[in-house]
């Protein structure tokens, strides 16, 4: 039995995942925790010393400091790769043109590193 007409048919989509990722939400979701388990007051009271919420914030502390020199090698290693591509572009045009001269010829890839 069917229930839709021939005409209309059901596309199946994926929708784009929109969950967010990554080291910076991770260090939002652990502030987000701090504040949760300060608001408990005295209630919250771990018997483990590196889930108290002094050592939380400390944690918390040193991870965007982390962060922050993460970010930093980043842009400085993005930078220099983007400065040694515009360098290396008129090369690559060349190098190219010199594989091609010499793929016209019969010299072998042996005659070239014995010379």
């Amino acid at each position: 039995m069917r229930l839709l007409p021939e005409s209309l048919t059901i596309k199946k989509t994926s929708m784009a995942s929109t969950s967010e990722t990554g080291h910076a939400k991770n260090l939002a979701n652990l502030d987000a925790l701090i504040t949760n388990v300060s608001n408990f007051g005295a209630i919250y009271n771990p018997s483990k010393a590196a889930i108290k919420v002094t050592a939380l914030q400390s944690y918390a502390t040193s991870c965007r400091t982390s962060l922050t020199g993460v970010n930093t090698a980043i842009a400085a290693y993005g930078n220099a790769v983007a400065a040694r591509e515009i360098a290396y572009n008129p090369v690559s045009k060349l190098v190219t043109r010199i594989i091609n001269a010499l793929k016209a010829t019969d010299v072998s890839i042996n005659e070239l590193w014995a010379s």
